[in-house]
């Protein structure tokens, strides 16, 4: 009896430092559900390297209005938000910075991009409160990796039943150690039940759900631009597959480390270059194609990043850019960096920013 009693204790003592230890590990809540986006960033939300302000921004507080001459709201996914990269390190961060070292020392530019937003949570959000709420001068939509509407969206149904407000599943569920034995399970059990396709038919849908919607609410985008007095202005977005690998029947480490990431299925390394080119090369044309159309201001950043690569031997350029990328699209620091050189002056070569005082 006395060996069944201790073995309970040292049980439940086990499960109080693995409980511990789970509410340590246990990022805060960052997300909340919302019936107009599916979900949205809580405001005020702390982690370790991320912020998000009263406005539900990423970032620093958002200035008094008279405080600044030129706002600008940068609108997207976690490319905007800034995936796994400190609150300065994200490229609405260094335009600000750039900006301010060109000319414009009173610029604000704010941080809208919320991980997983596809366009039509962009337009949606611009349409309802955060033109008329942050009076910007200028918004730049960099959009087009995420599925674009709110219908049939895995991410958001995710946030849905996942997010901050949403019931516990069960009352175990108020258990940290429970949580994080429930998100290892359904990571099995995803990667279990995935057939090998999956990721690859996923991002096909993608493609298609963008050829239908993405004119259409670029169109939005216009009419509305117009009937704030608000330019807005799409950006046709780099990717690491915008410079492939050298050509060859062995695998370029540094390319398929990259392309790997966030992959189930296994693919030959043709298969993984051709999807990689596939998938960013169709996403920024529809881009291209949709912004045009609608008449909207396009800043081929992509472009003019390679642009600044001339010069530079292939070998070289490759090294350059696979530096710019943590996998398939996040950028790292430096990425962002370049990127905001790029938006920067682009703004200043098509006219959408003020004059720059000097």
């Amino acid at each position: 009896m006395k060996r069944i009693v201790l073995n309970l204790l040292v049980a439940a003592g086990i499960l109080l430092l693995l409980e511990g230890a789970c509410q340590l590990e246990e990022n805060p809540p960052k997300y909340r559900r919302s019936e107009l986006l599916g979900y949205e960033l809580i405001p005020g939300a702390r982690l370790e390297d991320e912020t998000v302000n009263a406005a539900g921004l990423r970032g620093p507080e958002v200035r008094p209005r008279a405080a600044t001459s030129l706002r600008i709201l940068c609108m997207g996914g976690s490319t905007t938000w800034g995936h796994k990269v400190a609150d300065d390190e994200t490229w609405p961060a260094y335009l600000q910075r750039e900006l301010a070292a060109a000319g414009w020392p009173d610029v604000e530019v704010l941080n809208g991009g919320v991980s997983g937003y596809g366009l039509e949570q962009i337009v949606l959000a611009l349409e309802t409160r955060r033109i008329a709420e942050l009076q910007p001068d200028l918004v730049l939509v960099y959009e087009g990796w995420n599925f674009a509407t709110i219908q049939d969206n895995t991410t958001v149904a995710r946030h849905m039943r996942d997010g901050a407000d949403a019931p516990p599943k069960s009352l175990l569920h108020h258990s940290a150690f429970v949580r994080w034995l429930d998100d290892k399970v359904e990571d099995v059990r995803a990667l279990a039940a995935a057939p090998t396709t999956e990721r690859f038919d996923r991002r096909l849908q993608i493609r298609t759900i963008m050829e239908q919607v993405f004119p259409g609410f670029c169109v939005r985008l216009a009419t509305l631009a117009r009937e704030r007095g608000t330019p807005i202005a799409m950006v046709r977005y780099p990717g690491l597959m915008q410079v492939p690998p050298a050509p060859g029947a062995e695998p370029d480490r540094r390319y398929e480390k990259r392309l790997n990431i966030g992959v189930n299925a296994a693919r030959s390394w043709d298969e993984l270059v051709s999807d990689g080119v596939l998938q960013w090369q169709s996403g920024a044309d529809i881009v291209v194609a949709s912004a045009t159309a609608a008449g909207l201001p396009l800043l081929d950043v992509a472009g003019d990043m390679l642009a600044a690569l001339d010069g530079l031997s292939p070998e070289e350029r490759r090294t350059q850019w696979v530096g710019y990328f943590r996998d398939r699209m996040h950028p790292e620091p430096e990425g962002n960096q370049a990127i905001a050189r790029s938006v920067a002056k682009l703004l200043v070569e098509q006219g959408l920013l003020p004059a720059a005082s000097h």
